[in-house]
C-alpha cells in the first residue's frame, strides 16, 4: 500500500515536468526533494518520455491542422455544387423558355455572378473573358432580339437542347 502514494507523486511529478520543464520548479511545487525528482527522473526516463509526448502532439497538431483544411475543402465544394445546381436551374429555365424578357438582364446577371463565384472557389481569374457577352449597355430590344435569336437557334439544334438539364416539370 505504500507504493501507490509514491506512484501518485511520480505521475504528479512527471506531469509537472512536462508542464515546467524544470526539475527545481518541480520541486518547488511538490516539495519533493530535488534529489529525489532526479533519481526518479532518470529510473523513468522522464526525458525520454517528454521527447515521445512532444512527437505525439506535434503529429496530433498536423492532424488538426489537416482536419481544418479538409472541412475548408468540404465547404467550397458544398458551395461549389449549389452553384451548379443553380447554374443548371437557370440555364433549363432559358432553354425551355420559362423566363419570360422582362427577367433576362436578372437572369443574365445571376449567371454572370454564379460563374464569377465558381471561379473564385476554383482559384481561376474573375475577369471578364473573350466569350462574356455585355449585356449592361444593351436596350431591353437589343437584350430581348439576342435571347430570341438564342432560343430559335436552341430550337433547331435538338443536340444542344439535350446538354441543358431535363425541367422539373418534364421529369
Amino acid at each position: 500500500m505504500s507504493r501507490l502514494p509514491d506512484f501518485e507523486k511520480r505521475q504528479t511529478a512527471f506531469r509537472l515536468f512536462v508542464r515546467l520543464r524544470n526539475v527545481s520548479r518541480v520541486s518547488k511545487e511538490t516539495g519533493i526533494p530535488v534529489a529525489t525528482l532526479h533519481v526518479w527522473k532518470k529510473e523513468e526516463q522522464w526525458e525520454m518520455k517528454l521527447t515521445d509526448i512532444q512527437k505525439t502532439v506535434s503529429s496530433q497538431v498536423e492532424v488538426l491542422k489537416e482536419a481544418q483544411t479538409n472541412l475548408a475543402v468540404k465547404d467550397q465544394l458544398s458551395e461549389l455544387q449549389l452553384l451548379e445546381l443553380l447554374q443548371q436551374k437557370v440555364s433549363n429555365a432559358l432553354v425551355n423558355l420559362n423566363i419570360g424578357p422582362t427577367t433576362w438582364k436578372d437572369v443574365i446577371a445571376g449567371m454572370e455572378y454564379i460563374s464569377k463565384e465558381k471561379r473564385l472557389i476554383l482559384g481561376q481569374p474573375t475577369e471578364r473573358g473573350i466569350q462574356t457577352i455585355e449585356v449592361s449597355s444593351m436596350s431591353g430590344d437589343e437584350l430581348d432580339k439576342h435571347i430570341e435569336e438564342m432560343q430559335s437557334l436552341v430550337a433547331k439544334q435538338p443536340e444542344i437542347a439535350q446538354l441543358a438539364p431535363p425541367s422539373p416539370e418534364s421529369s
